[in-house]
């Protein structure tokens, strides 16, 4: 029986950092082969991850190894970083999940906050694609449109 949708966002979302950890600390590191094992189990086998900027601006890559290295490449700049989860909207089987992300980039000192979101779309019980928004209006209309065609 498929996990609902929430169930599924939930469980990824355990293994982002939600305390300040040290850039090997982060959702690959040593969160690495549980965090695969539960991606493999949740998504489809050919899930997309999109890390979106704006609109002019997107990178897309495919399946577990694809969702780890967009956010090896996002994280390496950061000395610490945390995810807070501010609300979690249900749009049918598509969940809009609204975040602060608070960072110290490496060499600085100064943590860097910012109003984020994303956006998981769930078909046939397996996730088959998040989007992370910089702009939280572009992911709200991101989820109202749905899944597109992949």
């Amino acid at each position: 029986m498929a996990e609902p949708a929430k169930e599924i966002v939930a469980t990824v979302l355990a293994f982002f950092p939600t305390e300040e950890d040290r850039a090997r600390d982060r959702p690959s590191g040593n969160r690495e082969p549980k965090l695969r094992e539960a991606l493999d189990r949740l998504a489809d086998a050919d899930f997309v991850t999109e890390m979106v900027a704006d609109p002019s601006f997107r990178t897309e890559r495919r399946g577990t190894d694809g969702f780890i290295e967009a956010w090896d490449d996002w994280l390496e700049a950061f000395e610490t970083f945390r995810v807070d989860l501010d609300d979690t909207i249900e749009v049918g089987e598509t969940l809009l999940t609204l975040v602060t992300l608070r960072g110290v980039p490496k060499g600085g000192s100064a943590e860097l906050v910012n109003s984020n979101a994303a956006v998981w779309f769930v078909r046939d019980g397996k996730l088959a694609r998040v989007e992370f928004h910089m702009d939280r209006e572009m992911a709200r209309r991101s989820a109202n449109a749905g899944l597109p065609d992949s």
